[in-house]
């Protein structure tokens, strides 16, 4: 490295928001030098070109370089699989096996999708065959959000999955034993993804579409006829807050909707505890790092500390670190700034379409 450079732009394409970073990368290390949350302008469609346009005119406003951007893949759209290939003492073709099997479980052609893989850890039982995590996205997916943003002058290095550029800051910020078991999890407008890494490697994941925010603000608004604003309010600005203020005792149903609240980080974190306890039994794991939290749910008043109790692990915000003002302890920033790294990745197989 002669002298400093700046990482593409990570776009985290959420449901109802964009999200934004951008690194400078010097002999001192790497520093967040931009950051943008932008809402969208329909949430939960695909990216148009006009929202596109729209982006790249606050990027240029809130002061990011450059028009390359590595964007992540609509979380609905990609398709993921642990699948068990022949022995590679075997000389069969794993990686044209695996396309064909991650193609004939999601009813797609094999050559209508882009797609990587990575061998994961030997388990603590003896296996003969070779497990891989599959990660792909059909072309037309791809294309679609490529032509978007192609459209609006913005140059697309790569489409990635979202979950890996979390996985990516996470390694970047904790370098964990090559044995360890470390949670991840993002709690998103749309649902919330439990994954698990053993060392640097994506071993887990899964989403859990019944318990993103939007489904927890729906159980409010529905169930208890709590008026939307007041539930937004409620959820994002009370939460499980220890401290309520005189008038906040006073509010009514403001009990049942934190155990409601409550209810949802337990759950949450049930699942989380479960999926750490079969990732350390299945490859033998010598210690469970922390859960590494990120998302827009992440920052919800109390949310860690009941999780954390339900996990029965610590848990811990993923932000980003490092500069540009608040932004950087942003947890919702997490994945966007991971993605940002996407030059810098130690594999090719951590990339879905360049």
């Amino acid at each position: 490295m002669i002298g400093p450079r700046t990482t593409p732009i990570g776009l985290d394409i959420g449901a109802r928001r964009i999200k934004a970073a951008q690194w400078t990368l010097s002999r001192a290390g790497a520093r967040l030098t931009a950051a943008a949350c932008i809402d969208r302008a329909a949430p939960g469609a695909p990216l148009s070109a006009d929202e596109a346009a729209s982006i790249r005119g606050v990027l240029e406003r809130q002061g990011f370089v450059g028009r390359r951007v590595v964007a992540s893949a609509p979380a609905t759209r990609v398709l993921t699989s642990v699948l068990e290939l022949p022995p590679k003492s075997s000389g069969a073709p794993l990686e044209h096996i695996a396309r064909i099997e991650l193609a004939r479980a999601n009813g797609v052609s094999p050559e209508g999708m882009e797609m990587a893989q990575w061998e994961l850890p030997s388990g603590s039982r003896a296996v003969e065959g070779t497990h891989v995590f599959a990660i792909a996205l059909r072309h037309a997916d791809a294309d679609a959000m490529l032509d978007a943003l192609e459209a609006a002058g913005l140059h697309a290095e790569a489409i990635d999955m979202g979950l890996l550029g979390l996985a990516r800051l996470a390694m970047r910020q904790n370098n964990p034993g090559q044995r360890a078991v470390t949670g991840l999890l993002d709690l998103g407008a749309s649902g919330a993804t439990i994954a698990v890494l053993h060392g640097g490697t994506l071993v887990y994941q899964r989403t859990l579409t019944d318990l993103g925010l939007e489904w927890l603000h729906a159980r409010l608004v529905e169930s208890m006829r709590i008026e939307p604003d007041v539930a937004s309010y409620i959820v994002s600005r009370i939460g499980l807050a220890t401290e309520l203020t005189e008038e906040q005792r006073g509010w009514e149903l403001l009990d049942d909707a934190r155990s409601a609240i409550g209810d949802y980080a337990d759950s949450i974190g049930a699942e989380m505890k479960a999926s750490l306890s079969y990732a350390s039994r299945r490859y033998a794991a010598a210690e469970t790092e922390s859960v590494l939290l990120a998302g827009g749910g992440a920052a919800l008043p109390g949310i860690a500390a009941r999780i954390e109790a339900a996990a029965e692990s610590s848990v811990r915000s993923l932000s980003p670190g490092g500069g540009a003002g608040d932004g950087s302890a942003n947890p919702q920033l997490a994945c966007a700034a991971g993605l940002a790294l996407w030059s810098d990745a130690a594999s090719r197989q951590e990339r879905i379409a360049a």
